[in-house]
């Protein structure tokens, strides 16, 4: 999955859920603070800065593995919980005094690290 939101408001909100086929939610940011579900718990990669930036997020998940990159950068690389093995749906906050999407892509196959960098570099 990649995303690239133009200049944001934080807001003590959740502005992107991907959750799995039963509903629990692998991966969101809320306000300016990234969380994904690994099989030790919830992680928190990445701080998003301030209103007013701009972001580029990749994450990569290859069936084990989730690695994350913002800004062609590499954050980290985690091992998944198992319920990452189910797609469920996204949940996207469209308002647009809080958010500015510019682009979400969601491909078939995982992405190599050099394409997720590339994909987020500003």
């Amino acid at each position: 999955m990649f995303y690239e939101l133009g200049e944001f408001t934080l807001d003590p909100t959740t502005w992107v859920v991907q959750r799995n086929a039963v509903g629990v939610a692998l991966y969101q940011s809320y306000g300016s603070t990234m969380i994904i579900e690994t099989i030790n718990g919830f992680v928190y990669p990445y701080y998003h800065g301030i209103s007013g930036t701009r972001i580029k997020v990749a994450l990569s998940f290859d069936g084990t593995n989730i690695n994350v990159f913002t800004d062609g950068v590499k954050r980290g690389s985690w091992v998944a919980s198992s319920d990452w093995n189910t797609f469920g749906n996204f949940k996207l906050d469209n308002n647009p005094t809080r958010v500015n999407w510019k682009q979400l892509l969601i491909f078939p196959t995982a992405l190599t690290d050099s394409e997720c960098i590339a994909l987020t570099t500003l």
